[in-house]
């Protein structure tokens, strides 16, 4: 380091002086530079500052940048450091099931369901098929303070599932295609899913669980085992199945991709002895698994299910029951009509329903009339529905309906 100093004074010249205003002689005046080395620093700081060549602790403007970074929904820019935001859409709950925990039960005014044989839907989204058992299907309770209440409750009145091919006994729920869009399967990178659940049954033993991908080519299966060691306990369960790196779920939007099904039973035609391993077919029970409709009164309660991406279990989400039953109203919803129309006795009438929430697709729509005769269905949408009718005789045109676009 070179510092260089002159020195200028008031006083007057001195007649030997180079120039005015300069009190020394002119030999003085000469520039003077004194070097200053790096100890000299050093020593008069009492510290050896950090640079290049003291690299410890020594960070630049750009290296302090790129020691940086930024989780999205938050960028970093390290060549300028510059911090931005981006808007992103909203991510998959990573639930993919829709009233894992039963808190919607919108049917049959929430009382059980006896004496039940055939195909129906009673707790929200989850199917119940039965081709031979006599089944009585209810969402109980667990007694406060206990943290979680609901549950779904099965008792049988048995058959033998292997007395016909096509015997069946299960209760599913279906997934549409978009909600696991970002599985990645059909490709290398297709990912795990895992089938998380409590249950608790009077049947201990291995049950038989299956997932089902209702690709355009036909249906995929995964058939495989859980394990209930001790009757009638809750007991945990996770079960984790490799993504189908050959199939891509489902195929279109708003339509079914994914079904899993808990199968208590099935005739030969449903049944494989291939498990653990993705097939072609409409599998859902294997040799061995316990026939829960075969045991007379047999229970069976599930509660917390869960399918998310991933071979991990997390915590089960406790959904808002104002949101899940939104949720659920996309696929079913019902209510009522009452309409007077003055002392119009026998008239005409035009009747418009505004649904609270907007289907999946243009539903069914199943009237049950009170009072009136029914016309038709003039216009039927995903958010409404037009109706005709005739008043009786007192102008009254009223009934209940019901939306239906259950997968």
């Amino acid at each position: 380091m070179q510092v260089k100093h002159q020195f200028v004074s008031g006083i007057p010249d001195d007649p030997n002086a180079a120039a005015a205003g300069e009190v020394l002689p002119s030999h003085w005046n000469a520039d003077h530079q004194v070097t200053l080395t790096g100890a000299d620093i050093s020593g008069a700081l009492g510290y050896t500052p950090y640079d290049a060549a003291n690299p410890t602790g020594y960070v630049t403007e750009a290296g302090a940048r790129a020691a940086l970074s930024a989780v999205s929904p938050v960028t970093y820019n390290p060549a300028t450091g510059q911090i931005g935001f981006v808007e992103t859409a909203n991510a998959f709950s990573l639930n993919r099931l829709e009233n894992g925990d039963f808190q919607v039960f919108q049917r049959n005014g929430g009382a059980p369901v006896t004496g039940f044989t055939g195909s129906a839907v009673h707790l929200d989204r989850w199917n119940d098929v039965s081709t031979n058992a006599v089944l009585s299907i209810s969402r109980d309770s667990e007694a406060l303070p206990n943290t979680w209440r609901h549950y779904r409750r099965q008792i049988t009145t048995p058959y033998d599932p292997a007395t016909n091919t096509i015997n069946q006994c299960y209760v599913q729920q279906g997934i549409e295609t978009q909600t696991l869009s970002d599985s990645g399967w059909g490709t290398a990178g297709a990912q795990q899913i895992t089938i998380s659940f409590e249950v608790r049954s009077s049947v201990t033993g291995n049950h038989a669980i299956a997932l089902r991908n209702n690709t355009p080519g036909g249906p995929k299966v995964y058939v495989t085992t859980y394990s209930v060691p001790v009757a009638n306990v809750f007991t945990p369960v996770s079960v984790t199945i490799p993504g189908d790196q050959a199939a891509a779920i489902g195929g279109t939007q708003n339509f079914l991709g994914l079904s899993l099904t808990f199968c208590h039973g099935a005739g030969s035609v449903y049944t494989t002895p291939t498990t653990d391993t993705w097939l072609a077919g409409e599998f859902m029970y294997t040799p061995g698994a316990v026939a829960v409709c075969n045991v007379l009164n047999a229970t069976w309660d599930i509660r917390k299910v869960k399918i998310e991406l991933g071979s991990s279990t997390t915590a089960f989400e406790i959904k808002n029951v104002s949101e899940s039953v939104a949720i659920c109203r996309r696929m079913y919803e019902q209510g009522t009509v009452i309409s007077r129309w003055g002392n119009g006795a026998n008239i005409p009438v035009a009747v418009t329903i505004n649904y609270k929430t907007i289907k999946r697709a243009s539903p069914t729509l199943q009237i049950t009339m009170t009072s009136g005769t029914l016309g038709t269905v003039t216009s039927l949408n995903t958010d409404s529905a037009s109706i005709t009718g005739t008043s009786n005789g007192s102008g009254q045109f009223d009934f209940s309906w019901a939306a239906l676009t259950e997968i």
